[in-house]
């Protein structure tokens, strides 16, 4: 596909353990940040995962790129790398400084197919 908006809920519906972080950015930047995310909605999945461009994206590159306008400054100097090719991973994202890991939640479906949180352990 390509970068899309939707809903929280939708994006989650099969998910039942999720990792919630926090964007460690002021109000300036956390701006910026969200404008870089926004204009980029409509280009095209990056499938070749290439930090060359940001004519199309993949999911961890888009966190990367919006982070880095937001902070005015690359956050992921050290790239992850993997035969010879050069990626922003979930990894990379997850041990960065700018975002912090504020909770792991369970969501289970009840008897009534209901999702429901079970569980939110505080980070």
């Amino acid at each position: 596909g390509e970068v899309r908006r939707e809903p929280l809920a939708d994006y989650l519906s099969d998910v039942t353990t999720l990792g919630h972080y926090t964007v460690n950015l002021q109000e300036e930047r956390r701006a910026a940040y969200l404008a870089y995310a926004d204009s980029v909605v409509g280009r095209p999945f990056d499938r070749g995962f290439s930090l060359s461009s940001d004519n199309s994206l993949y999911c961890s590159e888009l966190v990367w790129r919006a982070l880095s306008a937001g902070a005015g400054e690359d956050i992921q100097p050290k790239k992850s790398e993997r035969f010879g090719r050069v990626y922003v991973s979930i990894s990379d994202l997850s041990e960065n400084a700018f975002l912090r890991e504020a909770a792991v939640i369970t969501v289970q479906a009840d008897q009534g197919g209901d999702r429901q949180t079970t569980r939110a352990e505080a980070r």
